[in-house]
């Protein structure tokens, strides 16, 4: 009788570490096939939105529109017609310039002596992520833009890339903005 008591717990808890071992295996497939779909998700918004940031850019410039001093002008825009939801789960769009503040620095040697370089790299980038679990953030370069490029979108609302051309005391500036901004600021230096 003792034997098989000691038979049947061990049964049991062998049972219970399989079970246990089945599900962890099962949800480990499934955080894994989640984040996949998502990241893809992601990045084919991100490369969308960079894809349509660059042919806004290239018609934009061809255009003449000086607008008069201290005013803008809106010369284009694109819907980007992004979903409400990745994968049941919230998001956000940000554009972001490069500036000066984005730079490569290299290190090298040059017969026995050290040299560092600093290569500024000119573009912008679009950042796309998650706002819940699992947290993913995707970034896509957009190199050669020269102009601003700024702006943000959430849950697919309001994701409008609009190209604006500014007079500010005779100098014109260009500016590309994700969604609705008030305010356009370019940073020109940092110290």
């Amino acid at each position: 009788m003792a034997v098989s008591f000691i038979e049947y717990i061990f049964t049991v808890l062998f049972s219970v570490f399989v079970i246990a071992a089945i599900i962890a295996l099962v949800y480990s497939f499934y955080y894994a096939s989640i984040r996949s779909e998502i990241q893809e998700e992601l990045k084919q918004m991100a490369v969308q939105a960079a894809d349509n940031v660059v042919k806004l850019y290239e018609t934009a410039q061809s255009s003449e529109a000086v607008p008069s001093n201290y005013t803008s002008v809106m010369i284009s825009e694109v819907d980007l017609r992004l979903p409400d939801s990745v994968s049941k789960r919230n998001y956000q769009m940000l554009l972001a310039s490069s500036n000066t503040l984005w730079s490569s620095i290299s290190s090298f040697e040059i017969g026995g002596q050290n040299a560092t370089g600093i290569e500024e790299t000119g573009g912008a980038k679009v950042v796309v992520q998650t706002l819940q679990s699992p947290i993913i953030t995707v970034e896509q370069d957009i190199p050669n833009i020269d102009i601003a490029v700024m702006g943000k979108s959430e849950n697919g609302q309001d994701s409008k890339l609009r190209y604006y051309r500014h007079n500010v005391n005779g100098t014109i500036y260009d500016t590309i903005v994700l969604g609705n901004s008030t305010m356009l600021v370019a940073m020109t230096s940092t110290s």
